[in-house]
């Protein structure tokens, strides 16, 4: 197949991996433990996955009908490719490894692993020729942000995140020993949450530069 034929092929899986696994997971969640499927929806695993394959979808319509997407549409693409790819590393590496049930279902695995990995190849492969400048990079914060501007409220308020816990993920939760700027022996907290998102904030900063490379790299092909 033609790059271009691939690079449609790899948005349509996507998106339906994305929607399979996010889907799932809400279908399954009262099962698992969440007294509602929709609380699901307040993690940014699947918000970020939703944004990737939305993106990817209109993407693969527009390159079937011969058309060209707006620029705006593909430097989307870029800030959620980052973002997606954040869920992937933070899962695999954050959580999973000191989860205390079983993460490695197939919608989890979809979401967390498949989705990343078919965004990244994609993005690689894509034969768009869209100007990325690198203040433009700075995009790729604009989702984290949103986020963290969503759930902050509900932490404070001491909302159910869907299991019994007033947090999403462990770093949001300000009531352990480390607290906001301590540190503690525990495992996986150790560091204060403040520690935490200066940690993933500069993740977020090298992704942005990484992809940023990769996508001038590809123009020059073009």
């Amino acid at each position: 197949m033609t790059r271009k034929k691939w690079s449609v092929l790899l948005k349509i899986l996507t998106f339906v991996c994305a929607f399979a696994g996010t889907i799932s997971a809400c279908i399954l969640a009262e099962s698992r433990g969440h007294y509602h499927w929709a609380t699901k929806l307040m993690y940014f695993t699947h918000q970020s996955n939703v944004w990737i394959a939305v993106t990817c979808l209109v993407l693969a319509v527009f390159m079937m009908r011969g058309h060209k997407a707006p620029d705006w549409l593909y430097r989307a693409r870029y800030v959620f490719t980052v973002s997606i790819t954040i869920t992937c590393i933070i899962f695999c590496g954050l959580l999973a490894p000191f989860a205390d049930y079983n993460v490695w279902e197939y919608y989890s695995i979809l979401n967390h692993v498949v989705v990343p990995v078919l965004s990244i190849a994609d993005f690689c492969i894509d034969t768009y020729d869209v100007p990325l400048t690198k203040k433009q990079t700075w995009l790729s914060y604009l989702p984290p942000l949103a986020y963290f501007a969503f759930a902050m409220p509900l932490v404070l308020c001491g909302v159910d995140f869907g299991k019994g816990e007033p947090y999403p993920y462990y770093f949001f939760n300000f009531h352990t020993e480390a607290g906001l700027f301590g540190f503690a022996n525990t495992t996986p907290v150790q560091i204060g949450s403040v520690y935490w998102f200066v940690v993933i904030f500069l993740l977020i900063f090298v992704l942005a530069r990484v992809f940023f490379a990769i996508h001038k790299k590809t123009r020059k092909y073009h």
